[in-house]
């Protein structure tokens, strides 16, 4: 990215600065805190008012953040959020062919970039045209052999349905406080996330620390581990999606602006189309319709967003690292159990997914596990930290710390 003409980019799109003296704010009023028997609860008052924080003891999330009364996170928010609602490609453009292997990737690479049919073609072998010699056998007996577990012909949406990453439950095991200060307060939740039949699939343990001036930091470490009997055949494995997921007031979506990708949805390897940026939507454009719902509106490469309501009142999400992110009217199991978008009720808070890493979508062929190896998330150990600050009044340029990040996703 070059960093004069970003600068300049920017400074264009950039809503008008606020005046010098509504930047001077005041000293920030020492924070209280109650621990009490279900939840820890912290409140002070900052620049921008009052605010509030409750995390609760039973589930190791936040029950609620607030500004001046106003609600902007509801319960359950800064969960570990492991799923998505399967894409037509996670459920198999063909059920039993075999997935993206590398002799496949670099055949395929050579071919789609011949720009002629008259050029010299590439060596044809065995191991690359299997999946087309035994495309017919597949789709006869796949649903068969799909019965019976073999991996070799499962979908990624099959795979994470054996591993529960659809219906885990989450519980807290620990939630103490680890500092009550004038100028902050530091909560520990430790967490297990299970599968219904009580396996541990995930640790999670998240760091909340609420500072005077109303923002709270979130410091995750989270442990994922697959199955321990992977389904025959299926030696690989990733997880949709690793990140954070709150439930937020519906009126947040009111007016959302970010920097970085976009400004239309994007994935890990489908983003080459979207460009860095200023970028602001509106609650439809978050949504994209597709005839069956599934996963969508993420945006990549994002350093700091902001969601707003009509009023003012909102929510800045900021990271030292790029994020993606997705802020949506429907929930993940919603839109995966929809068969049509108008089967797709409102919800009472809109879901706001903040994603550490987000496996790629494939589509580059028509059958099996079409993602290439880079762009999967591995199962294993994590650690980000997501900062959340609450205003009254929308800012009106990015902070310093949310410059363009090389390597942005």
């Amino acid at each position: 990215i070059d960093a004069a003409a970003l600068g300049e980019q920017l400074a264009s799109q950039a809503p008008p600065a606020r005046a010098a003296a509504a930047l001077e704010s005041p000293a920030a009023a020492p924070l209280k805190c109650s621990d009490l028997a279900d939840a820890i609860e912290v409140s002070g008052s900052g620049a921008e008012g009052a605010f509030s924080v409750v995390v609760c003891k039973t589930t190791g999330t936040l029950r609620s953040l607030a500004i001046n009364g106003e609600s902007l996170l509801a319960a359950g928010s800064a969960a570990l959020n492991l799923w998505r609602a399967p894409t037509d490609n996670d459920n198999g453009a063909t059920p039993g062919m075999p997935a993206v292997t590398s002799d496949r990737k670099e055949w395929l690479a050579q071919f789609v970039s011949s720009a002629s049919w008259s050029k010299p073609k590439p060596q044809l072998g065995w191991a690359t045209l299997q999946p087309l010699y035994l495309r017919p056998f597949y789709s006869t007996v796949g649903p068969f052999l799909r019965w019976l577990g073999v991996g070799a012909v499962q979908s990624w949406a099959y795979i994470w349905k054996h591993h529960s990453l659809d219906s885990l439950s989450r519980e807290a095991v620990a939630v103490q406080l680890v500092e009550a200060a004038a100028e902050r307060v530091v909560i520990r939740c430790k967490c297990d996330l299970r599968t219904p039949k009580g396996r541990t699939r995930a640790k999670h343990e998240l760091l909340v620390t609420v500072s005077a001036d109303g923002s709270v930091a979130l410091d995750t470490t989270a442990k994922v581990t697959r199955a321990s009997g992977m389904p025959l055949c299926a030696p690989e494995f990733s997880l949709p999606r690793i990140g954070l997921r709150f439930a937020a007031a519906p009126d947040l979506l009111g007016s959302v602006r970010w920097l970085g990708q976009g400004p239309h949805e994007n994935y890990p390897d489908r983003a080459a189309g979207a460009r860095f940026g200023m970028h602001s939507a509106t609650s439809a454009e978050l949504f994209t319709p597709y005839v069956v719902p599934s996963e969508c509106g993420h945006r990549g490469g994002t350093t700091w967003l902001v969601l707003s309501a009509p009023g003012g009142r909102g929510l800045a999400v900021s990271s030292e690292e790029p994020f993606g992110w997705s802020a949506l009217p429907h929930g993940a199991q919603a839109i995966d159990a929809a068969a049509h978008p108008s089967d797709l009720e409102p919800e009472a808070h809109a879901t706001l997914c903040v994603d550490h890493r987000m496996m790629g979508v494939g589509g580059d062929i028509g059958w099996g596990r079409s993602v290439w190896p880079e762009y999967l998330v591995p199962d294993g150990a994590y650690t980000w930290r997501t900062t959340l600050r609450p205003f009254k009044q929308p800012p009106a340029t990015p902070p310093a710390a949310a410059a363009p990040i090389a390597g942005a996703e």
